[in-house]
This record gives structure tokens, C-alpha cells and sequence, in this order.
């Protein structure tokens, strides 16, 4: 429908104008900068070019198949970050700064994607994690 006939347009752009200038862009820097990079030089590059992604119907649907996913080995932080339009690496190193400063205010680290436990496990988890705060909340009080 709607949204495949966007992609396919945008895969058209990509092939017929993206690719081209990117490569247009690179040869040229290549000559005029005195590049060294024996890939630039060969042209053996990969170029990705990254789109916003179509908003899911149901939101929650949608996580938990990626879940399965990730779970059943069928996708990787790349694909997954792809559908949504954004750069893996760049995804990666945000949850890593997060959690780094989650740590350092002795908050619990987030999981993410194939590390994120069950439901029922989470949900076992974070009641302990409440208890255990709420224990040391009334040891507190108590001094």
C-alpha cells in the first residue's frame, strides 16, 4: 500500500540520485585531498542512507515482536535500528551514556533489546528493586 509504495520511492532516490552524488562527493575528495584510504580509492565503500520511520498502529504490538526478534535471533541492532531510522552505533553509545550515568546516580542500568528479561521477570524485578528501596527508605526514618 501506502507505505511500501514510499519505500519504494525512496529506494529509487537512493539508487538514482543519493548514490551517485555520495560517490560523485568521494571521488572528488579523494583527488583533491590526497586521500590514502586504499577503499576510497577502490571505491569499496557501503553506503546507508537512513529515512524517519512509518509510526506503528499499535506501539506496544509492535515492541513485543521485536522482542521475538531479537529473542529468536531473526533481526540485530542493526536492522532494528534501521526501521527506525537511526544510526546503531549511535543508538548503542546513547544507552551505554545512559546507563554509565544511571550507575553513577545509583539508578539500575536499563536492558535493552535480546539482554531485556521477560515481562514477568522484569516485573518480579522491579518489585524487589521497590522493596528494597522502600526497606531502605524506612531504615532512614528510623534514625
Amino acid at each position: 500500500g501506502y507505505f511500501k509504495a514510499i519505500c519504494v520511492e525512496r529506494s529509487r532516490f537512493e539508487a538514482m540520485i543519493l548514490r551517485r552524488i555520495v560517490r560523485e562527493f568521494l571521488r572528488e575528495l579523494v583527488r583533491s585531498a590526497n586521500i590514502r584510504s586504499a577503499r576510497l580509492r577502490n571505491g569499496k565503500y557501503r553506503i546507508h542512507f537512513f529515512w524517519d520511520a512509518f509510526p506503528h498502529v499499535d506501539p506496544l504490538k509492535e515492541e513485543k515482536a521485536r522482542t521475538e526478534r531479537f529473542n529468536n535471533g531473526s533481526t540485530s541492532d542493526q536492522e532494528e535500528a534501521a526501521k527506525d531510522g537511526v544510526d546503531w552505533i549511535e543508538r548503542l553509545d546513547y544507552q551505554k551514556q545512559s546507563n554509565d550515568e544511571r550507575r553513577k546516580r545509583g539508578l539500575p542500568a536499563r536492558t535493552y533489546g535480546a539482554d531485556r528479561p521477560d515481562d514477568q521477570e522484569a516485573q518480579t524485578e522491579e518489585a524487589a528493586a521497590n522493596a528494597a528501596e522502600e526497606a531502605r527508605s524506612q531504615e532512614r526514618r528510623k534514625k
